[in-house]
């Protein structure tokens, strides 16, 4: 309570009286343009996350190094070693890269971390995998960081190409490097996953066995008299030209017919404009890579083809970027393996990135939204066990299936999660799952009780930091370091790191996390050279460092977020509303636009204010509260863990303000609309 509510958009509510209802379409609306999404494209694609909307692969820098490398490797059979994290992340990236080798036939040696190894490649790791003559080592989420263990490797004779998401170091590992995050990527989405680079590495060594790959297309568009042409190779358009006469054309297709290349007319209109025999190039329209792809649609023109593809046409100025963007697409579309490879991967990486918590927008947002549909029809037996019968989204995901495969990498027991995602034999999974099952549960038991008894000894007194909180005990376990700081966070509203001394003297490890948006990992980075490793994003990172060096290092971070960790961070609301919009349709209608809900997408919030309380009650073991309003029979306002203030608040006898977000309550077969409150304060109608 008490906290500074800003409020981003308001729907016109009259606070004397009621307010009128607004229709789900309106507020959806308003929602999105809150959150920045107010072009007519950025809606469309918000709406309508497409396969089409993901970036070409060979925009990475090293991407069509990396793909030759390993058609190489594959081809001449050499062994490739791929090296994950122990967590969920890794663990997925490594299974999607596995899954498209094996098809491929490529000879393959798996190493992850385990039992108490410390965090990332050693040169203990890169002998084991000299020992099993792997000659091309893939890193999944992970690497960017192992510069000296990747030299050690080409000094062993080991190519190393780096598939990572974390941020880099001061200078970057030798070999080829896949990560949207270093400075010199190409890539124009800078918040992949682990998982999801692989993901991307994936579509691009399958888009290289193409006979259309490496080839170079033309796109041609004659409009009022000029013509405009994209030339692209890959799905990446490297140039763009405009000519007033067509010689500028004929001179874009003789520097290029050396290198095979197409030209295609985007248009009906521009194809029966170009004399094919004068060019020199193979002319093809637009419909005619699309009939291929595209079985039994009878699209001709570039706008059916854009509506058959769900492309609302006028949205887009520029045609010859959204066809490029069709042509890559097309390419895809026509091979089975790549789109059958895209509908399986799809829902690893779904599972990895959410459990990584990765921002659901841009390409994550495609990816995820993807990865659901693939897990609701997945036919993996484990999968399949996990799924159930139910709808899956993204809540489902991070809050049930994410947490539970962790568990066995949280104890060096990462083998279990790995065989459950390899194995096939329903009966056999069903074996690892009660295992995997058994260690989630005895995770969370140590985990709430280590907790209370951390932030009862906390609250205490006599720790030295004033800005972060740090915990060092030898009662964290090593892989629940992370679980600790994160829930202490959240409970303490404060930076924490947590150490894990279970190690003793000698180099230890821990983690940080903190809440309400801080980038606490920008004030880790300028002590990194402390630590012996470190490594993550703006509010979770893991490391390593020596014992003895701990509490000057920790005083010297505390010292640098002097007053930063400490300001109240504003609760973030999209919308106020009166309480009449607050219906069944409503939520139905923002839950299936909006999924999938996370980090950077979360799920909206709205404000309603001066509502009279008809009545209290506390259920579930005391601690949790419901209220009724006045003149709202069919709406329910609960609070998690908030019994106390709104007992005080309700007893009073006066108006409240909420926050809350909103939910369908289902019961006994009916349907109602829930509020689920995350604030409440006094009514306050000048607010």
């Amino acid at each position: 309570m008490n906290g500074i509510w800003k409020v981003k958009s308001s729907m016109n509510v009259d606070r004397t009286g009621e307010g009128r209802q607004y229709g789900p379409e309106e507020i959806l609306a308003r929602i999105l343009e809150s959150r920045g999404i107010d072009t007519p494209i950025a809606i469309d694609e918000y709406l309508n996350p497409r396969i089409m909307d993901l970036h070409s692969p060979f925009l990475f820098g090293h991407m069509e190094e990396s793909v030759s490398r390993m058609r190489r490797a594959i081809s001449s059979r050499e062994t490739i070693g791929i090296f994950a994290d122990s967590d969920l992340d890794g663990i997925t990236a490594m299974v999607t890269l596995h899954s498209l080798l094996s098809r491929l036939g490529a000879v393959m040696y798996l190493r992850h971390l385990q039992d108490d190894e410390q965090y990332g490649l050693t040169r203990g790791i890169i002998d084991e995998f000299a020992r099993q003559d792997v000659t091309l080592l893939i890193t999944v989420d992970s690497g960017i960081r192992d510069v000296a263990e990747i030299e050690y490797a080409a000094s062993r004779g080991i190519e190393t190409i780096v598939t990572d998401h974390h941020e880099e170091d001061t200078r970057l590992p030798q070999g080829l490097i896949l990560n949207p995050r270093i400075s010199s990527s190409g890539y124009p989405y800078r918040d992949l996953a682990g998982v999801g680079v692989v993901f991307k590495l994936c579509i691009g060594l399958l888009f290289s066995y193409l006979p259309s790959y490496n080839k170079r297309f033309i796109l041609v568009e004659f409009q009022d008299g000029k013509w405009k042409t994209a030339t692209m190779v890959n799905g990446v358009i490297t140039a763009m030209d405009s000519f007033s006469d067509s010689a500028g054309l004929l001179g874009i297709c003789a520097d290029n017919a050396e290198y095979g290349a197409i030209l295609v007319a985007i248009d009906t209109a521009t194809f029966d404009s170009i004399p094919q025999a004068e060019y020199g190039c193979p002319l093809f329209s637009l419909s005619d890579l699309a009939k291929p792809a595209m079985k039994g649609s009878t699209a001709s023109s570039f706008a059916e083809i854009c509506t058959a593809l769900s492309l609302v046409r006028d949205l887009y100025p520029d045609s010859l970027s959204l066809a490029g963007r069709i042509v890559l697409f097309l390419q895809m579309a026509v091979s089975p393996k790549i789109m059958g490879f895209i509908e399986e991967a799809a829902g690893y990486a779904a599972i990895g990135s959410i459990a990584d918590v990765v921002p659901l927008t841009g390409e994550n947002r495609v990816i995820v939204s993807h990865g659901i549909r693939s897990l609701e029809a997945t036919s993996h037996p484990g999968l399949s066990l996990l799924v159930g019968n139910g709808p899956v989204n993204a809540r489902k995901i991070g809050w049930g299936i994410a947490p539970l495969l962790n568990a066995p990498g949280r104890v060096g027991k990462t083998a279990l999660t790995l065989n459950f995602f390899l194995e096939h034999e329903t009966a056999r999974s069903r074996e690892i799952l009660r295992e995997i099952e058994s260690l989630n549960s005895q995770r969370k038991s140590s985990v709430s009780e280590l907790c209370v008894g951390l932030i009862d000894e906390y609250r205490k007194g006599g720790h030295p930091h004033r800005n972060i909180v740090v915990l060092q005990s030898d009662r964290i376990a090593e892989g629940y370091a992370g679980l600790v700081a994160n829930r202490i966070s959240d409970s303490l509203e404060k930076p924490v790191i947590a150490i894990s001394l279970q190690r003793g003297s000698g180099a230890v490890k821990g983690s940080g996390r903190c809440r309400n948006g801080l980038d606490f990992f920008s004030y880790i980075k300028p002590f990194s050279e402390h630590f012996e490793r470190i490594g993550g994003h703006a509010q979770a990172f893991g490391f390593t460092i020596a014992a003895d060096r701990i509490d000057r290092v920790t005083a010297m971070i505390d010292d640098s977020m002097e007053g930063v960790a400490s300001a109240i961070m504003p609760l973030e609301i999209d919308l106020e509303l009166p309480l009449d919009s607050v219906t069944l349709v409503l939520i139905q209608r923002i839950v299936a636009s909006m999924e999938p809900f996370g980090k950077g997408n979360e799920a909206p919030l709205f404000c309603s204010r001066s509502l009279a309380i008809e009545s209290f009650a506390r259920f579930g073991n005391g601690s949790h509260g419901k209220y009724c309003f006045k003149g709202y029979p069919h709406i329910t306002a609960i609070g998690w863990n908030m019994a106390d203030p709104m007992e005080a608040l309700y007893a009073t006898g006066g108006d409240v303000d909420i926050v809350y977000s909103v939910e369908v309550n289902e019961f006994l077969g009916r349907k109602e609309p829930r509020m689920v409150i995350t604030a409440v304060e006094p009514g306050n109608l000048t607010a």
